[in-house]
């Protein structure tokens, strides 16, 4: 037999809560805005003073060699975009920082009192994050808009890793269009052309290619992206 009990768990000390003031994504080169407020053990409002920095992600792949046997690991690097200090009292405090694109951290840590430190992730820019199956071979790839009408031009943002050519196809239930593009390690915006072909949507996909570097010893490499379009009908 199983049973269940549900039961409401009150911290001992007070912690920080964080409510962001956007909906799922903030716009490039807008401002990332937060509410923030101290709670006590009593669910009420408590006054505190916090630093609050909002750092930026980037995830980067070491590749490594090992009894014979090619491997990698995932490398992160954070940079600071910007931090302050708040008091926190019977209201929620507002805070913000300008953001670009990409993957950002925001922590909140108290600076007087006990101990109390909370984070959240968040994205900016019509940025397409990796989930938890994220590989080198993995390619960040996304498009600017939700959806499109036939006469649009889309505008495709591919982020390789290294320098090579990219492979941009249209999908549906055929091979719409196809071209090959020269790209940068970095980011990298490609104008696709939105015709009545694409139907109703189609898959636009991208295959960077990066040749062998007899030289540098480096490897053949190759990453792979895909996102749907919606097409206004």
């Amino acid at each position: 037999m199983e049973r269940q009990i549900s039961k409401l768990l009150t911290p001992t000390a007070a912690m920080i809560g964080v409510k962001p003031l956007f909906t799922d994504v903030v716009p490039e080169n807008g401002d990332a805005a937060f509410n923030l407020i101290g709670v006590g053990p009593d669910t009420k409002a408590t006054a505190m003073k916090v630093h609050w920095e909002v750092t930026r992600i980037e995830t980067h792949y070491q590749w490594y060699q090992q009894n014979g046997s090619w491997n990698w690991e995932p490398v992160t690097a954070r940079n600071r975009a910007a931090d302050g200090d708040a008091e926190l009292g019977d209201a929620p405090v507002a805070i913000k920082a300008p953001v670009q694109w990409g993957e950002y951290e925001l922590t909140v840590g108290r600076t007087d009192g006990q101990e109390a430190v909370t984070s959240t992730t968040f994205y900016a820019g019509w940025y397409a994050p990796a989930d938890v199956s994220a590989t080198p071979d993995t390619l960040e790839l996304s498009l600017d808009k939700p959806q499109y009408k036939s006469g649009d031009t889309a505008m495709l943002r591919i982020v390789p890793r290294a320098a090579g050519t990219a492979l941009i196809s249209v999908l549906s239930n055929r091979l719409v269009a196809m071209k090959a593009v020269e790209v940068k390690a970095g980011e990298n915006l490609i104008p696709i052309a939105v015709t009545d072909d694409w139907g109703t949507g189609v898959y636009v996909t991208a295959s960077v290619l990066r040749p062998m570097d007899v030289a540098a010893g480096r490897n053949p490499a190759r990453a792979l992206g895909l996102a749907h379009a919606k097409i206004d009908p």
